[in-house]
């Protein structure tokens, strides 16, 4: 039987339930966190004990000396930090499943700290555009590049913002 496995497992920031839910699914198996790559997509395993962990992802990108404390007095355990702020932790359980964020309040700031950073990258995207892009705007290939990127960041900018209004409200 393999000792270690490596996953790839794509999620968003808005939407980290399909990275919590299938980390939890492994830790059921018995597969333990080993190594995971500065996005947290790539994740190797090793084999471990089965186990009921309920994991949770937070960004949070100026974090205090008190933020790693408070989850840690809760017994939360920090598995992983990484890409400018994002923070994966775990917690064993047996009743209830636990969660980090209790509120929609706060996970509509945890979504406004993202477009925060965002915003500032796709104001750089049209600059690029105005600067680079349309002088060549002969060349496919860079129009086509800009319109994944564009589409990209519209798509990613309107999935956080009707995740946010839903929250607001369910509130």
């Amino acid at each position: 039987m393999k000792e270690t496995q490596k996953k790839f497992i794509w999620w968003w920031g808005w939407n980290p339930d399909p990275l919590e839910s299938e980390l939890e699914e492994q830790a059921k198996r018995g597969w333990v966190i080993d190594q995971v790559d500065p996005l947290c997509i790539w994740i190797r395993f090793r084999k471990g004990t089965p186990q009921q962990r309920r994991f949770a992802t937070d960004y949070q990108p100026e974090a205090s000396k008190d933020y790693l404390e408070i989850f840690q007095a809760d017994g939360w355990h920090l598995e992983w930090t990484g890409a400018d702020g994002w923070y994966l932790f775990s917690k064993a359980y047996t009743d209830e499943r636990p969660e980090i964020f209790t509120d929609n309040a706060s996970l509509i700031e945890k979504n406004n700290r993202i477009l925060k950073v965002l915003l500032p990258l796709f104001i750089m995207l049209i600059v690029l555009f105005i600067t680079i892009v349309l002088p060549i705007l002969k060349e496919p290939f860079y129009v086509g590049l800009y319109v994944f990127a564009l589409g990209l960041y519209t798509y990613i900018f309107t999935q956080v913002w009707l995740h946010n209004r839903k929250l607001k409200i369910d509130i």
